[in-house]
């Protein structure tokens, strides 16, 4: 077999490969090597052969690599891996960095990706500020004398502070996940339920409308607490996605207020009406 065959069957493979991709097959020589006469002939197509392996391995390791599978593994010697292999290394190490910033590690830094590692280490330092905010968020609401929902659009709880399980009695995961208006919010002061549809809380939640008024929240010992209620809702890209609510205990205040008003009416009989015979006296 003379060069020009060799160089023809050459051809019809490259062009093959150009159109149609490796695919499955990859890149193989077109001929044994063994079939050639001429020793110097022979050694050519034995490296071509050699280098033909290489592009095929290459590539289906690339492959690999690009369906995430970090496992793959391609031959030391294959030069046109190289590249490959180190991109595997970089993307095994930011895999066990990822890892540890899952486990709240937000110290980790990447720098061997180019433009990657910029957006990287800028979503590291985002996500610690928000971190830091999330921890100053629970240390106020920690601290603060008034109890705190965070709701969403259907009225479950999201989160409640401390001071929110305490008034109402429940530890902090009972209360997570519950429907407000089903089990905390359900009845007046007087203990009638609302009926469905006139759950004024529920409404404002759902629609997004500020809410301010007295009313009560109904403990797990099912004791009916007279509170004072804030809602303000969460907007995010002009989206509801809930709302905060705030409330806090006003029981000792009716109470002052029930006496202030019976010191009133006994002030009021004392002064319109006899000690003695209980009758209207001249000021009434």
């Amino acid at each position: 077999m003379d060069a020009y065959r060799i160089l023809t069957a050459l051809d019809v493979r490259l062009q093959e490969a150009l159109q149609k991709g490796l695919g499955k097959k990859g890149l193989a020589f077109p001929l044994d090597p063994n079939v050639v006469r001429d020793d110097a002939l022979r050694e050519i197509c034995q490296r071509l052969t050699t280098v033909f392996d290489m592009i095929s391995e290459a590539y289906r390791f690339s492959e690999r690599l690009a369906l995430g599978d970090l496992s793959a593994s391609v031959s030391r010697t294959n030069i046109f891996a190289m590249p490959l292999k180190g991109l595997q290394a970089s993307l095994a190490h930011l895999t066990w960095q990822a890892h540890q910033v899952a486990k709240g590690d937000l110290n980790q830094r990447v720098h061997f990706l180019g433009e990657f590692s910029e957006s990287f280490n800028h979503m590291i330092c985002a996500i610690r500020e928000k971190s830091i905010l999330e921890q100053q968020f629970k240390l106020i609401t920690d601290v603060i004398g008034e109890g705190i929902f965070l709701v969403d659009c259907s009225g479950k709880i999201l989160f409640s502070n401390p001071e929110a399980s305490r008034l109402l009695g429940y530890h902090t995961d009972e209360l997570d996940g519950i429907l407000l208006q089903e089990v905390i919010y359900k009845q007046k002061l007087d203990g009638t339920l609302y009926q469905p549809g006139e759950n004024p809380l529920y409404h404002a939640v759902h629609s997004g409308n500020n809410f301010e008024q007295e009313g009560s929240f109904t403990c797990k010992s099912g004791f009916i607490m007279p509170v004072n209620i804030v809602c303000r809702p969460t907007i995010k890209d002009t989206a509801i996605e809930g709302a905060v609510i705030a409330f806090r205990d006003i029981s000792e205040q009716k109470k002052y207020l029930q006496s202030l008003e019976t010191i009133n009416k006994l002030l009021e009989k004392q002064a319109t009406t006899d000690p003695l015979t209980g009758i209207f006296n001249r000021i009434k």
